[in-house]
């Protein structure tokens, strides 16, 4: 007969060897995202195994700031502050990240964040944009790393970083 203290070795030694290959990371997790500090370990959640990370900042419009991350040339996660006008609210602005999708709302309707993506309303004022609001997205391209408590934990810290830059006057 066997006992449970059994079976919880045998599930141990079963999942011990598939833990470590294939997750491996041989890049450093950055501690910014688009030149906002967030903690690398709310990052990390989202970042899958491989050898070479890279990131590219671009502007695809006037009212857009994005940075692509990849990993070995994937793309794993996107991030970016982008002006809406006022009228538009978060779940349109939501709408418009194909990562997001449904979601569930969070810091009293300043966040909405789903498995592999989220937005963020910031309170910040641009002379620039005076009839505009700036929200900040997040997206995750990893379908192994859906966690919606940790893209709420992301979100929030990016948000909060953008609202402390010099983006937010």
């Amino acid at each position: 007969m066997v006992t449970a203290s059994a079976l919880a070795i045998i599930a141990l030694a079963a999942t011990a060897g598939c833990s470590s290959s294939g997750e491996k990371r041989d890049y450093t997790v950055p501690s910014s995202l688009c030149g906002m500090a967030v903690p690398s370990g709310e990052l990390r959640t989202f970042l899958p195994a491989g050898s070479k990370i890279s990131v590219q900042d671009t502007t695809p419009v006037d009212r857009t700031k994005r940075c692509i991350v990849t990993v070995d040339g994937d793309r794993a996660l996107v991030a970016s502050r982008e002006w809406w006008e006022k009228k538009d609210d978060i779940a349109t602005v939501a709408f418009a990240h194909s990562q997001v999708k449904t979601g569930e709302l969070g810091d009293r309707g300043r966040i909405l964040y789903s498995e592999l993506g989220a937005v963020g309303k910031t309170r910040c004022v641009d002379a620039a944009h005076p009839e505009d609001v700036l929200y900040v997205a997040v997206e995750a391209y990893n379908e192994g790393s859906k966690n919606a408590p940790g893209m709420k934990k992301l979100i929030a810290s990016y948000t909060n970083a953008v609202e402390s830059s010099s983006d937010c006057r």
